[in-house]
């Protein structure tokens, strides 16, 4: 499946809620937003996340399931190959439909 690493930050969310994952952090790249890992809803079950993760504000992407929506939705932090790519994937022209989430995580993104 691609885009399988961004699930790992949905799955550190999780385990946060018991004490022991609760330092744990996550950083995620963002090499290109056209490989967005967005399969079929009903493949939910299958990926071990409770029903909540899937919402506007988690692994939903228009009616399916986005792993690099979950990756930039969850990590902690989140970098790109470039201070340029940085500013342009926060635009509707190179978001990939994701340019609202990428605004809003916009301090805790940086090109590198």
């Amino acid at each position: 499946m691609t885009g399988t690493p961004g699930l790992l930050p949905a799955y550190l969310a999780q385990a946060r809620m018991h004490r022991h994952a609760r330092l744990a952090g996550s950083v995620f790249t963002v090499h290109n937003l056209a490989y967005q890992g967005r399969f079929d809803a009903r493949h939910l079950p299958e990926l071990g996340l409770p029903p909540r993760f899937y919402d506007v504000d988690g692994l939903e992407f228009y009616g399916q399931i986005s792993f690099l929506k979950a990756g930039l939705q969850y990590s902690d932090r989140l970098t790109t190959v470039s201070p340029t790519y940085a500013r342009e994937i926060q635009t509707p022209d190179y978001g990939e439909g994701l340019d609202g989430l990428l605004r809003q995580r916009a301090g805790e993104l940086d090109g590198i």
